[in-house]
């Protein structure tokens, strides 16, 4: 740590800091306005390995940091995901945020949950954000804490309710692409199930859907213009069963 004056330079080396929900606020007030509200439906906690520097000269200040989450853990509904970190990092520079092929392996209780990949990044110029992040979900899993805190994002409190009461289990794999150009924002979110169980009024309905082909996979699809059924059928008790349409 050097001071001269006005100006300093500071820089912090730490291992296994622990995460929390008031962590995205260590970020630039442009980063954590759009980052906050997401972070805190998955009430994080874990741990991770950081670089900081912080400097200020000639009345300019300037932020750098890298980090690792080392363990992320995912809760919800009394169950606790656990994401293991196997590559990748999180850059700040300023305003801007990078996701650097952030790979994460999955697992609840010793069971696995797949494997989920992020890259991506935020940016801030004159106080115009944009955004670009992608996201996959390998070998999903229906019921993970990690599933509802992603239907929260997308839906908000209802849907979070509405998660809860069709208690889903099953598998398969999801695609996520957000992106904010000039107050244009969009995305997409693609689910390819194989099987799926639901709740409904007491009673549990079990699909096992089409994977036959890539052509003809199942697909559930969540954009700025609603819900699409594409080629979604398959099995569902001893019948057969075809939806294709848009909500």
């Amino acid at each position: 740590m050097n001071i001269h004056g006005g100006d300093y330079e500071l820089q912090i080396d730490g291992t296994n800091w622990p995460i929390s929900k008031k962590l995205v606020y260590l970020l630039p007030p442009e980063a954590s306005a759009n980052l906050a509200k997401p972070w805190q439906i998955l009430e994080p906690t874990g741990q991770l390995d950081a670089f900081i520097r912080m400097e200020h000269h000639d009345g300019k200040s300037n932020l750098h940091l890298e980090a690792v989450p080392t363990k992320l853990e995912i809760t919800g509904n009394d169950k606790t995901v656990i994401m293991h970190c196997d590559r990748g990092g999180i850059v700040v520079d300023d305003s801007s945020v990078y996701l650097n092929e952030l790979n994460f392996s999955l697992d609840q209780g010793g069971t696995t949950q797949g494997v989920v990949q992020f890259d991506g990044s935020i940016q801030v110029v004159d106080e115009m954000t944009t955004y670009d992040i992608a996201a996959r979900w390998d070998d999903a899993v229906a019921s993970s804490p990690l599933s509802r805190a992603i239907t929260g994002i997308i839906g908000g409190e209802d849907a979070i309710g509405y998660f809860d009461s069709l208690s889903p289990e099953g598998t398969g794999f999801v695609t996520l692409e957000t992106t904010k150009q000039e107050n244009k924002r969009a995305y997409k979110v693609v689910i390819v199930p194989e099987n799926l169980s639901a709740t409904f009024q007491n009673r549990v309905a079990f699909a096992q859907f089409n994977t036959d082909d890539l052509e003809s996979k199942s697909q559930i699809v969540f954009d700025n213009t609603g819900i699409h059924f594409n080629h979604l059928g398959g099995k569902l008790g001893n019948g057969n069963f075809s939806i294709e349409g848009q909500i």
